[in-house]
């Protein structure tokens, strides 16, 4: 039985179902964090993240230190997940950041991970 459960906001496009469980609910969660800039939230202002700065800035070991230290602060705002790991790497190629963010979910021993591309926009 599971002890998570959110509305899948994906339903109907890429899944049939229309909720999410335990670690899928906890992912989409973060998700929904990182895509949310800070201030955005009416009665919440602190929620989410400002990924979206780094779309514009140059690519640099400084703007990738502050990267990984926004990531660590969206972690953070997702009460049933604890942060395992975190790696952003450079790549010139996109150009951009690639990500992976690997957490933990204590009230159900279970580990899950995001893996995605923040691609610098020209």
């Amino acid at each position: 039985m599971a002890m998570y459960s959110d509305v899948n906001f994906y339903a109907g496009e890429q899944s049939l179902s229309e909720l999410v469980y335990d670690g899928d609910a906890v992912r989409q969660s973060l998700l929904m964090i990182f895509r949310t800039k800070r201030g955005d939230r009416l009665f919440r202002p602190e929620l989410g993240c400002d990924l979206s700065r780094y779309l514009f800035s140059p690519i640099t070991e400084d703007n990738k230190s502050r990267l990984e230290n926004e990531l660590r602060y969206g972690v953070s705002q997702e009460p049933r997940a604890t942060l395992n790991n975190l790696t952003v790497l450079i790549d010139m190629s996109l150009p951009g950041y690639k990500c992976s963010v690997f957490v933990y979910i204590p009230a159900i021993g279970q580990s899950t991970s995001l893996n995605f591309l923040l691609k610098q926009r020209l």
